[in-house]
């Protein structure tokens, strides 16, 4: 047959039908199987040729040529719904049947569409058209691409049996020999018009890290060329090359109209640029910043230096130049927690745009809680493409095609989010490849990486070395980075480019910049700020008494004190007695993860903008902050002194980072003491003869790090050098912690519970994240939804809902614009553990305000507020259950 008539006879089989309201352009009943294979072959040939640079990272890391990687790509997309020529699909449809090709219709057997295109991919009639562009992958050497092409739901086809009938399509009763020509008829078609060429260098190893890459490119191609609102249905009877033109320009028109197409990067980026305020006076690693010489190909730095050196400005300044060399066309900054988050977003916001030539560049905040910041709905375009504020136009745009999914919000410009967000990527849940393909195309910066446990750290080297393999190039950042971490982690980054050999790293110089590339590895050392070397004493305190006065007594002085608590309990316990005894109870603050977001978020501003670089002096004079973890990350704040619960040296060392801070405020000429002092509640380490030896003086909060020796030895270490000397020692206290196995026979054996422990959560990490050498194909068919497996492990959790009531009805606890952000921001979550078994009372009011809620949030607990604070909670323990904007989630136990 002809051509003409060889697309005549496929046009009848139906692959969409219109919605109940067809769009304007809408003049048939259906649309072709063979029209909507074409409109995502088009968007990913646009969507590749659109972004060169990033085509190229991905053809020399896989030795091809980038425009035949295109073209071939292209081509695999539009085979991506191949098996919606089986009978199983156009049974669907009875009404649209093709009779003609297929006879009467009859009950098919039931075959998902995606695993018949695996079936008709091998089908021989189609694996010969493919031949020819893989001429070193045939027959089974060809899964992961398969699997990569048919799995682009989210998931891959199950193996395929060799032998069964089953897995032969001629053979199985959903597809059969009709359908199996119809499909070569397309793919031969498709051919024609998409002209792939072949991939001659590709092999085995090539092909499983290409498969990662291909996957996300069809899912992402599929997402947009089923939007109608570009590609609508046309008369079925349109010759296909007429078509395909009209898929190029649908295509050509929906990625940049989606935020999808990156705008051009500012050619000569400088400090001066993006950070005006540190460019007066650049720190040397700003300095160094913005003259490192950066390696060909994907590159990792990782950056070491003290709190408040400017890593975060370098770290911009290091990215804005990676992209001007066309490793990345956006930025991704990954936070360890979502305050943090928060404030790099904040940060962006005052800059990002510098990073472009112009146009308007998206920003977004990404993590669990992102929807419920106020400074990211302001940034999102109202539903009638009204915009917030005055300057919404200029300010942060964030599409809201990006913004209605977290597994789409690697495609903004720019990022700030939590490490989670980035983590999902290589977990086995269903859309990783997505993530992954639009991490690909942003610079990694990898904030505050010494704080990822043994768990999190598998996952983090998993990362870095998928990126690598994706041909993205990090940026890691710390100020207490031990040797094993930064060492795991440029093995890692070397490992996914397909290093020969691992790096050599030698140096343990301190500040240091480690440049990581495919051909070498440079240990760099750089200057030290003078303005931030200090030394700062640290003394003793026997426990939360004596901390108490202390605090109370700096504070009397006019001191700003920061007391950092290791569990939530104990922190709302010492505020709690703090209250009781201060003259102005006002000056006392509370922040911790138990509040309600809404509550958490104005607590957070408060503290920022109380103790931050530019709070005023009255604002901070006198005033006490307790708080957990939350401020020991990233936050931009400034205390006089840090009263602070023993934790592991580097996370001390971080504490220490939170006072005198800011040496160039104008406030810091008149601090109440002559030098930055650190008291640390811990026993003596030398007097320590039982295994739980900290708990007399930190209660419940002596079990939050396990790690026996570790917190003895920072103890000993802290309480024998009696300082922290920085820069000068900061290296070695952390090595001598952590490259030890010192702890007196009272504390072996738990020492060796820690290790297990330990190198247990590591195991578990490794057993969780996905195994990138087997490539797409390697990934179970039934990939979990998000909740299902951690990006952290910890005990279980549950998420809760405050309410309050409002006459008869039940309303949310924050006040929102609407009912949805409403009750967003009235979450929090707490332990599992920590409800002890009590649940919500059943209240009709409570069942009615839970009506709207969609599907996905019914395991969410409601949970109403009283006039009293009491929750409505049935209590087997007779514990009282409590909440307050001021305290936040509270349990008085039973003593009975």
């Amino acid at each position: 047959m002809g051509q003409e008539d060889d697309w005549r006879g496929v046009i009848p089989f139906w692959g969409k039908t219109p919605p109940p309201a067809p769009h304007s352009n809408d003049d048939g009943a259906y649309k072709p199987v063979l029209h909507h294979l074409m409109d995502v072959g088009a968007v990913a040939l646009v969507a590749q040729r659109a972004v060169p640079s990033r085509l190229r990272r991905m053809a020399d890391l896989l030795g091809v040529d980038p425009e035949a990687l295109a073209r071939t790509a292209a081509f695999l997309a539009a085979l991506h719904d191949l098996g919606k020529f089986s009978k199983s699909f156009q049974a669907l449809q009875p009404a649209l049947w093709p009779q003609e090709q297929l006879g009467p219709l009859s009950p098919a057997v039931p075959l998902p569409h995606w695993r018949a295109s695996a079936l008709l991919l091998n089908a021989g009639p189609i694996a010969l058209l493919l031949d020819p562009l893989f001429p070193r992958l045939q027959g089974s050497r060809r899964a992961p691409i398969i699997a990569a092409v048919a799995g682009h739901h989210g998931r891959p086809t199950e193996s395929l049996e060799a032998g069964a009938d089953k897995t032969d399509a001629e053979r199985h009763p959903a597809i059969g020999p009709i359908c199996v020509d119809a499909a070569a008829t397309a793919t031969r078609l498709l051919a024609d018009i998409i002209r792939p060429e072949p991939l001659p260098a590709l092999r085995n190893t090539g092909a499983c890290r290409w498969s990662w890459q291909l996957s996300g490119l069809i899912t992402f191609a599929d997402w947009i060329g089923s939007d109608i609102a570009f590609f609508g249905f046309h008369p079925p009877e349109m010759p296909p090359q007429e078509y395909w033109e009209r898929a190029l320009s649908a295509a050509e028109a929906a990625l940049p109209a989606k935020g999808l197409v990156p705008p051009a990067v500012f050619s000569a980026p400088s400090l001066t640029r993006l950070a005006p305020h540190a460019a007066a006076a650049p720190r040397p690693l700003q300095a160094e910043a913005g003259r490192l010489a950066l390696p060909q190909g994907p590159s990792l730095i990782v950056i070491e230096d003290l709190t408040g050196a400017g890593k975060t400005e370098a770290a911009a300044l290091v990215a804005a130049r990676m992209m001007t060399e066309g490793k990345g066309e956006g930025i991704y900054f990954a936070l360890p927690t979502e305050a943090t988050a928060n404030a790099m977003h904040g940060r962006l916001a005052a800059f990002y745009r510098a990073l472009f030539e112009g146009g308007f560049p998206s920003l977004v905040l990404a993590h669990g809680h992102a929807r419920q910041t106020q400074a990211f709905l302001a940034s999102v375009p109202l539903p009638n493409g009204e915009s917030r504020g005055e300057d919404a136009a200029e300010g942060a745009f964030c599409a809201a095609w990006i913004a209605d999914d977290r597994r789409k919000a690697f495609f903004a410009d720019v990022g700030a989010g939590t490490i989670d967000q980035a983590f999902l990527s290589i977990l086995p849940k269903k859309h990783l490849t997505l993530r992954q393909y639009g991490l690909a195309g942003r610079i990694l910066i990898i904030d505050e990486a010494h704080s990822f446990d043994a768990y999190m750290s598998q996952e983090l080297a998993t990362l870095v070395r998928l990126h690598a393999m994706q041909g993205g190039s990090a940026i890691v950042l710390s100020a207490t980075l031990a040797e094993r971490q930064r060492r795991r982690l440029i093995e890692a980054f070397a490992e996914g480019l397909g290093a020969d050999e691992p790096p050599r790293i030698t140096s343990s110089a301190y500040p240091l910049m480690t440049i990581t590339s495919r051909d070498a590895t440079h240990e760099l050392p750089v200057a030290a700020s003078s303005s931030l070397a200090r030394e700062i004493g640290v003394e003793r305190l026997d426990d939360r008494e004596e901390a108490r006065a202390t605090a109370l007594s700096l504070a009397k002085d006019g001191a700003a004190v920061l007391v950092l608590v290791n569990a939530v309990d104990e922190a709302i316990a010492f505020y709690d007695a703090l209250v009781s005894e201060m003259p102005e109870p006002a000056k006392a603050h509370l922040f911790h993860a138990r509040f309600a977001q809404t509550d958490r978020q104005a607590i957070e501003a408060d503290v920022l903008a109380r103790f931050g670089a530019d709070g005023p002096d009255e604002g901070r004079r006198g005033h006490i902050l307790v708080a957990t973890q939350v401020v020991e990350q990233s936050l931009d704040v400034d205390f006089d002194v840090l009263i602070s619960d023993l934790a592991p040296i580097d996370l001390i060392i971080q504490r220490a980072g939170r006072i005198w801070r800011h040496l160039d405020r104008p406030q810091a000429a008149g601090r109440p003491l002559a030098a930055p002092p650190i008291h640390v509640i811990s026993p003596d380490p030398d007097a320590a003869t039982a295994a739980d030896w900290l708990r007399p003086a930190l209660g419940g909060a002596a079990f939050v790090y396990q790690h026996a020796g570790i917190m003895w030895r920072s103890a000993k270490l802290l309480f024998d050098e009696g300082r922290i000397v920085a820069p000068d020692r900061l290296r070695h206290l952390i090595e001598a912690v952590y490259a030890s196995d010192r702890v007196p026979e009272c504390l072996e054996a738990a020492q060796l519970e820690g290790e297990g422990a330990g190198r247990a959560e590591g195991e578990m990490g490794r057993y969780n994240v996905v195994d990138l050498a087997k490539g797409y194909g390697g990934l179970p068919s039934d990939l979990r939804n998000d909740e299902e497996i951690g990006t952290r492990l910890g005990e279980a959790t549950v998420t809760l809902r405050l309410a309050r009531r409002k006459g008869a009805e039940v309303v949310p606890w924050a006040d929102a614009p609407t009912a949805v952000q409403a009750w967003a921001l009235s979450e929090l979550r707490v332990r599992a553990a920590f409800l002890r078994q009590a649940a919500p009372l059943h209240d009709a009011a409570a069942d009615a305000a839970r009506a709207d809620w969609p599907e996905w949030e019914a395991k969410i607990v409601l949970v109403i507020v009283d006039e009293d604070g009491d929750l409505s909670l049935a209590n087997p323990s007779g514990d009282r259950f409590a909440y307050d904007a001021v305290r936040g989630f509270l349990r008085s136990q039973n003593e009975g």
